[in-house]
């Protein structure tokens, strides 16, 4: 009986050390990742800046400034999105949940992002059948629904429609958004969650973000209890989620 517990306190023993060196990959991955996007803007603000310091042209100045104060923000987002998950990890939120249409609070979202949408001509297309109110944390789901549509903006093809269909029945109510764009590998479908994570191996800074976005939305999406899974029927990305109603 005594060499029996001590096996299996030695079979847990070694999956508590497996789990914690798990662990410590997770967070030195994703300090070194926090870095190296970090870095870039920093490098361009401080050589733009000694640019100016320099004395640059008159007729660059302007730029200079531009470029400066567009890499401050790519930082601030950053931080923004770093300080979130480490809220979600730390589980210090406490959702203060009521009931509202999914439909309004996207339709107020997507106008929070009419500029992003113009400069690429795209339209966001809500219906709506049958919809009744969730019950969910609004700025929370918000969030949610901002990254949904920030990363289909990044990855829709130009002049397209982002399509999004909400039909509800007495207990749920279901979520699809739709772009055509960025062809995504079947089997690279489920990493897209993952901190950090750029469909393009170019890692570009343009188009990929901060690579924070989705890897926020799922966490929270699985505190509201949501069903969840993203698809690539044709030449479409299509993100679907279940929530309930009650």
């Amino acid at each position: 009986q005594a060499l029996k517990e001590l096996e299996e306190k030695n079979v847990q023993l070694l999956a508590d050390m497996e789990q914690k060196n798990e662990m410590e990959k997770v967070q030195q991955d994703f300090f070194a990742n926090a870095s190296h996007e970090l870095k870039t803007p920093l490098s361009i603000i401080k050589s733009f800046a000694e640019g100016l310091k320099d004395g640059i042209g008159a007729n660059k100045q302007d730029h200079y400034f531009e470029v400066i104060v567009e890499e401050a923000e790519k930082m601030e987002g950053l931080l923004k999105d770093m300080l979130d998950l480490a809220k979600l990890e730390a589980r210090t939120i406490k959702l203060r949940k009521t009931s509202f249409l999914l439909s309004d609070l996207i339709d107020k979202a997507s106008n929070k992002l009419v500029y992003s949408l113009k400069e690429k001509d795209l339209d966001v297309v809500i219906g709506s059948t049958k919809e009744l109110p969730i019950v969910a944390d609004y700025g929370w789901m918000e969030k949610v629904m901002l990254n949904f549509l920030v990363n289909s903006i990044r990855h829709a093809e130009k002049g397209s429609t982002i399509s999004i269909d909400i039909e509800s029945d007495d207990h749920d109510t279901t979520f699809i958004l739709r772009n055509r764009g960025d062809n995504i590998p079947e089997d690279t479908l489920n990493h897209i969650w993952k901190r950090f994570y750029r469909g393009e191996l170019s890692r570009s800074r343009q188009t990929g973000g901060t690579g924070l976005g989705l890897s926020i939305a799922q966490p929270l999406l699985d505190m509201h209890h949501c069903e969840y899974k993203v698809e690539h029927p044709e030449d479409e990305v299509q993100f679907t989620i279940l929530s309930t109603n009650e």
